[in-house]
């Protein structure tokens, strides 16, 4: 089983902060992600994907956790650091295509 991170450890880029405050996803949100999603690694990075089914069945029924159905957060593969977070209902399937997304060197906002 893959190992999960803490967000203790989790170093967020800028692009990311924009992303997390435009998809008003909190601390608790990517927390729950973390805890909860379903981990693949893709595209040069770790990918959490919160699917309904990763949601525990005695939190479905919650607003609060039901809307972060599809949150999909994208980690480096090297450092416990958030390049990027969306939500897609459908999937990974689109990641799948996608090229090495670490690349680039992050700005990390601490």
């Amino acid at each position: 089983m893959p190992k999960r991170i803490n967000l203790q450890d989790l170093e967020i880029t800028a692009h990311g902060s924009q992303r997390l405050s435009q998809r008003n996803l909190s601390r608790q949100d990517i927390e729950f992600t973390l805890k909860y999603g379903r981990i693949e690694h893709c595209a040069g990075a770790t990918v959490y994907f919160l699917g309904y089914r990763d949601i525990p069945n005695e939190y479905r029924n919650l607003k609060r956790f039901n809307r972060l159905q599809g949150t999909v957060l994208i980690i480096s593969k090297k450092e416990p650091i958030l390049i990027t977070a969306y939500r897609n209902r459908k999937g990974l399937r689109k990641l799948k295509k996608r090229v090495d997304i670490t690349s680039r060197a992050p700005n990390i906002v601490h």
